[in-house]
């Protein structure tokens, strides 16, 4: 069986709206030192209060113990 969670780009590893590449590269290492991988990415598109905005997915999976 499998978990999944999303991290998105509001999220504490984006700085001032923007991905930075050293950051994130740190919170893909720290995810996968607890068994998580990356398994796909999304981009989403809104209308927002300021306009349109652009926010970024990234889907974590990782093996979980079968329920007994």
């Amino acid at each position: 069986m499998k978990e999944y969670k999303v991290v998105t780009s509001q999220d504490t590893v984006f700085w001032g709206g923007a991905l930075n590449p050293d950051d994130f590269a740190a919170h893909l290492n720290d995810a996968a030192r607890e068994g998580w991988e990356l398994v796909t990415t999304t981009t989403v598109d809104s209308q927002g209060f300021m306009g349109e905005r652009h926010q970024l997915f990234f889907v974590f999976a990782r093996e979980t113990a079968a329920a007994g």
